[in-house]
């Protein structure tokens, strides 16, 4: 198993809040209604579900690899927030926060994946410096 970076432990976090208190979540952001969100509640009990997955594969695999679909999966997730928020008014706050996040996820992953590929490159040098 690899150490969990600070993102993986805000990965963790973040699903446990979706999964547990999504409710907390969705009073937390101004301009969403707070009245009749059972649907909501379940869509964030899912992300939560999703993140909190995520965050445990790629903290017991930390290969590179997993870190790829799980940038991958930041960015399909980014891009679907994107399209809550320009399609649904009603749900445009939400949404935007939901982009912001997942684009932070994705861009920490894809920086990530970089250094991982950086030291396995170096490390392959070292071992064998003929090529």
């Amino acid at each position: 198993m690899s150490t969990l970076s600070r993102v993986d432990c805000t990965r963790l976090a973040w699903g446990a809040l979706l999964t547990l208190r999504p409710d907390t979540v969705i009073r937390s952001c101004p301009g969403v209604p707070h009245t009749d969100n059972e649907r909501a509640q379940a869509v964030l009990r899912v992300l939560g579900l999703r993140h909190l997955a995520q965050g445990v594969a790629l903290s017991v695999t930390g290969r590179p690899a997993a870190v790829g679909v799980g940038v991958a999966a930041d960015v399909l997730h980014a891009v679907s927030a994107l399209g809550l928020a320009r399609y649904s008014k009603r749900w445009r706050t939400g949404a935007v926060a939901d982009f912001v996040l997942a684009s932070a996820f994705a861009a920490a992953g894809a920086l990530a994946l970089t250094r991982q590929t950086r030291r396995a490159v170096l490390s392959a040098a070292v071992r064998n410096p003929t090529g």
